[in-house]
């Protein structure tokens, strides 16, 4: 137990057995990539994305996480915080800007920097940027252009007017440019502050125009470079743990990754984390005996766990780079999979298993290694989750196995994940209950707000059981709160639930008689 106060929700499978603003469906994807912030950032369409960590480039292979996210949402993904592994050495692409030359009066002094001009973030991406100024209508102010991918009118990404030098101004350049939430998403600025001299007042300390006021020439940011090697096992961990920023319950993927070191501690952070699942893509080019094989080395904090899942093969799409018609492309099918993960919570809850006839893989056309009977079996026996190309129905997803060995319920994703939903719940509704009386009058609000959840999620078919009481059960009184407990501040709670298992196997037994042909219909 924890030494702080607050709420403590211990699980235990099997023992005798809605919105509340808690959702799984946030994906999480972390990869490495060559643009973008170096922050977790949530996004909530391709667009979005495309504008803060670039899209597909004609002709050009873009990066597994491109693919993962361009496939989420056509998925059916609703929003997904992006967090971006960085590799080493990478060069942030930078210019200066002078300040207005001038003589005479008070004034004399040659050109110097006032403001530094910055890509948003590294890589090699930001020596596509360039920007011009130019005068605005008052005289102490001016405007900011931002070009991409070239100089032309048609490049322009952002108009940025009516900027000032003066710090205490509403229209401050490095306020109104560098805003997290409303600034640019191409450059930062950075001030000399030259102002700080009564020699250069306000309007002298603005940069020069670029060219002329009706004949602008684009200034090129230079100096940018992508990361020269990729990021290894300690970037990725890093980056992982900056999920912690989130507050959500996450379904985490990393992006063609299957290094067991990198998977390993993804899964240790899931499980430590509590409230995530990883979803992890299948080996490139592989046999069936080499997923298998490299799938039991990954493990969690005691061997392998139920807060990850791994899925084989490869998918095969048309490819949104190509500019061939009819080209397609090998991608790691993890991004489609966090997609059809929300838009399964969404429609059916989290109870639902995201698998089956109508967990489709939208824009796959086909799969990297073709899959034999004996191969489903294989895999099936190696909690390893095929995916398949069912004639008329196109690719689904076809198992909803976590890694486990254990042999317990949480082998299905499904019921791994309603625990991750029914713990993330019960602690936001018993919150309040911290520094409160720890009394009768407590443990019977708490009880009954927790029952009244619980009854939902049954009554949406969450839980098994033909009553409520063989549903769930929530026990908040003197049986489990003695005084050596109230004395010690711990008010305990006991909950228990029946959680709903998937019917992997339909056996239909069918036995031939005079007359007709009758079928049997059992859930093995």
């Amino acid at each position: 137990m924890t030494q702080r106060p607050g709420v403590t929700i211990n699980e235990t499978l099997n023992t005798p057995q809605p919105d509340l603003g808690i959702s799984l469906s946030n994906g999480c994807f972390v990869g490495a990539i060559n643009r973008g912030p170096l922050v977790p950032t949530l996004v909530s369409s391709w667009q979005q994305f495309v504008t803060l960590y670039g899209g597909f480039t004609p002709g050009v292979t873009a990066p597994d996480l491109v693919y993962a996210v361009f496939m989420f949402f056509n998925s059916g993904g609703r929003q997904a915080w992006i967090i971006r592994v960085p590799g080493g050495t990478e060069a942030v692409a930078t210019v200066t800007a002078l300040d207005r030359e001038t003589t005479g009066g008070t004034t004399s002094h040659a050109a110097r920097t006032t403001l530094t001009i910055s890509a948003l973030n590294p890589g090699a991406w930001g020596n596509g940027l360039a920007y011009t100024v130019q005068d605005a209508l008052a005289a102490d102010r001016f405007t900011l252009t931002v070009y991409s991918g070239g100089s032309t009118a048609a490049n322009v990404v952002e108009t940025w007017r009516d900027l000032s030098m003066d710090p205490a101004d509403a229209r401050y350049v490095a306020s109104v440019i560098n805003s997290p939430t409303s600034g640019s998403k191409y450059i930062v600025v950075t001030d000399a502050g030259l102002h700080a001299s009564a020699a250069v007042p306000f309007a002298l300390a603005r940069p020069a125009v670029t060219g002329t006021n009706t004949a602008l020439v684009p200034v090129v940011l230079t100096g940018g470079a992508d990361a020269s090697v990729a990021p290894n096992a300690a970037a990725y961990a890093t980056a992982v743990a900056l999920a912690d920023a989130v507050s959500d319950p996450l379904t985490l993927n990393l992006p063609g990754v299957t290094d067991t070191v990198i998977i390993s501690a993804a899964l240790v952070y899931a499980e430590n984390r509590g409230d995530a699942f990883l979803a992890i893509d299948p080996l490139a080019n592989s046999s069936v005996s080499a997923q298998v094989t490299q799938a039991a080395t990954y493990a969690g904090s005691a061997g392998p766990s139920s807060y990850g899942a791994v899925y084989y093969p490869r998918v095969v799409i048309p490819d949104p780079a190509s500019l061939s018609p009819g080209a397609t492309k090998v991608v790691a099918p993890g991004g489609a999979l966090l997609g059809i993960y929300a838009a399964n919570d969404v429609s059916n809850g989290v109870q639902k298993t995201p698998a089956g006839m109508t967990a489709l893989i939208p824009n796959a056309i086909g799969l990297e290694t073709a899959l034999t009977n004996s191969d489903l079996d294989t895999l099936n026996s190696s909690n390893i989750n095929a995916i398949r190309s069912i004639p008329g129905s196109g690719v689904v997803v076809f198992g909803g196995r976590t890694l486990t060995t254990t042999g317990k319920s949480d082998k299905y994703i499904s019921v791994r994940r309603s625990l991750i939903y029914i713990k993330a719940v019960l602690q936001s509704l018993t919150v309040w209950a911290v520094f409160e009386e720890n009394d009768p009058l407590t443990w019977q609000q708490a009880s009954n707000e927790v029952e009244q959840f619980l009854l939902g999620f049954w009554q949406q078919r969450g839980l098994k059981g033909a009553t409520s009481t063989e549903a769930f059960y929530v026990i908040c009184d003197e049986t489990n709160n003695d005084e050596a407990s109230i004395n010690a501040g711990v008010m305990n709670m006991t909950v228990g639930v029946a959680l709903q298992r998937p019917a992997e196997f339909v056996v239909i037994n069918v036995n031939q008689f005079d007359g007709s042909v009758s079928a049997v219909e059992a859930a093995a």
